[in-house]
């Protein structure tokens, strides 16, 4: 009994130990699997905050960005936030000065996450944030009669504003008027009008102001530390009886219900004048805290000035260049100025302003112009724009050449001739003289606005093809379609997905309307 027993207390013992053993393991699983869980949530909570402090960090970058675009402040960083390392870069990926890709970065432990954004700098008029759609083959108009503006402000409709240049930024629209109503006793010239989000609505009024000279022929916006202002070409060089008026003048209009003009920053270039229209200011660009102006030829002195405003109410001209014409358009990229010009035998000019103390031929002596060819009639450059690598340079009608040139703009400084040409159209006929006027361009789509017409064209592959309901220019959008008394535009410019254009009419020169432009929906 005693041995049966002892077998018996052994199996027990056994029995036990086995029971333990499995007890234990199954404990052990639970808890590893337990702790495997927990390690999961703990990571997906990693992953969770991280990708929040990523998003949080580029829309903060973003909104910073839009409000000042060229904010010094805008550089690479690295930060840490309870143990996150968070990174910001920006970079250009095109090259233009005019976008930005903003890259987000977290890192915790071994994991990073990223997401990138592009901004594009909206204040340059000629590049448009309009999408490449078919609904721009049968593009819509809408009409606005300038006098019929004015009675609501002046109750005076006998003329209109006689409008050489137009701005649309920030949903307001900037107007430079050469004409104002007798009625208008301010003599403004620099008017702002509200623009509603539904382009088929009436522009309402907003304010004026009165420059020095009463006369703007073009405008450039500028923001600057969460500030805005409007650059002016000021039209009048002499305004009579020995006094000069100044060809630049800055305008706050950080509140657009008071737009005021800085005195301090009115700026005579160092040009002779004989006449009010010699030497006046003709053209006008803004980039990264520099303004460059154009002046009509003068009697003497240079017709191109750079202009230091990164002191707003202290501008300083840094340096000049003498073109011998007339500057009528400005396009600056990087480091070259194009500069569209009165002379038939270099209508583009592309200086080199990397030293903005001493602008200069990009390839002196023998480049830094292009000289479009052609011998009947003077086909004189009107507007010049650069996108991308490729410049889009439009002239007055030639008998016997192309008005509208697509270039190559990759590297002026490596052509002897800087700018080659790829692609061009002649868009004008004896029978049909036509000319380039304005261009604006949104990404594959170039705007061209001619003495006769709205032309489209899609530019994509190096290419000039019409983006018109049949492919040809035939059905581009005629201005006398617009409206019947129109003769031509002065002006373009661009937002919420419309063209606004400045026509002149038959009627006057002071009786002139603004044509909105929408495509089909």
């Amino acid at each position: 009994m005693k041995l049966l027993a002892g077998k018996f207390c052994g199996f027990v013992t056994l029995e036990v130990l086995m029971a333990l053993t499995i007890i234990v393991m199954t404990i052990s699983s639970v808890l590893l699997l337990t702790s495997s869980s927990q390690l999961g949530l703990v990571n997906t909570q990693t992953n969770q905050q991280a990708l929040y402090l990523a998003k949080l960090q580029l829309e903060t970058a973003k909104a910073k960005a839009e409000a000042n675009f060229y904010d010094a402040t805008l550089t690479d960083s690295t930060t840490t936030d309870d143990g996150y390392v968070k990174t910001l870069t920006y970079t250009d990926p095109i090259g233009d000065s005019l976008h930005k890709r903003i890259t987000s970065s977290v890192q915790w432990g071994s994991g990073t996450i990223s997401i990138t954004s592009d901004i594009t700098n909206l204040n340059t008029s000629e590049t448009c944030n309009i999408p490449l759609s078919d609904q721009w083959k049968n593009p819509t108009s809408s009409v606005i009669r300038t006098k019929d503006l004015m009675q609501s402000v002046t109750q005076d409709s006998s003329q209109g504003l006689g409008i050489a240049d137009m701005k649309l930024s920030n949903a307001i629209l900037y107007v430079a008027a050469n004409a104002t109503p007798a009625s208008d006793a301010t003599k403004s010239d620099f008017y702002l009008f509200s623009v509603p989000e539904n382009p088929t609505q009436i522009l309402s009024y907003v304010s004026r102001v009165a420059t020095a000279g009463n006369s703007i022929n073009a405008i450039a916006i500028a923001t600057k530390e969460n500030r805005q202002y409007a650059y002016v070409a000021t039209a009048k060089a002499n305004c009579g009886s020995g006094v000069h008026c100044p060809q630049f003048q800055a305008i706050e209009v950080t509140d657009p219900h008071r737009p005021t003009v800085i005195s301090a920053a009115n700026l005579t270039m160092p040009t002779m004048g004989t006449s009010n229209n010699q030497g006046s200011g003709k053209s006008i660009f803004y980039l990264q805290g520099y303004v460059y102006l154009g002046l009509v030829k003068p009697a003497s002195g240079p017709e191109f000035y750079v202009i230091d405003v990164s002191d707003v109410t202290h501008p300083k001209i840094t340096g000049s260049f003498t073109v011998g014409r007339t500057v009528n358009h400005i396009f600056v990229k990087n480091n070259y100025a194009y500069l569209a010009t009165d002379d038939n035998n270099q209508e583009l000019i592309i200086l080199d302003i990397s030293d903005r103390t001493n602008p200069h031929l990009s390839t002196a002596p023998v480049g830094g112009f292009f000289n479009a060819p052609g011998s009947t009639g003077f086909g004189l450059g009107y507007s010049v724009l650069v996108h991308d690598d490729q410049a889009y340079f439009g002239r007055s009608y030639v008998g016997n050449a192309p008005e509208l040139y697509l270039l190559d703009a990759r590297n002026p400084a490596t052509y002897p001739e800087p700018i080659a040409k790829i692609a061009s159209k002649d868009i004008g006929t004896p029978a049909n003289p036509d000319s380039i006027n304005q261009l604006l361009i949104s990404g594959n789509l170039l705007f061209s606005i001619t003495n006769r017409q709205l032309q489209i064209w899609n530019v994509s592959g190096k290419q000039i093809n019409a983006w018109s309901s049949n492919n040809t220019p035939a059905t581009f959008l005629a201005l006398s379609s617009i409206d019947q008394t129109a003769t031509g535009s002065d002006a373009v410019t661009c937002g919420n997905n419309s063209l606004y254009l400045a026509l002149q009419t038959s009627q006057g020169s002071n009786q002139d309307l603004i044509a909105i432009i929408t495509p089909s929906t």
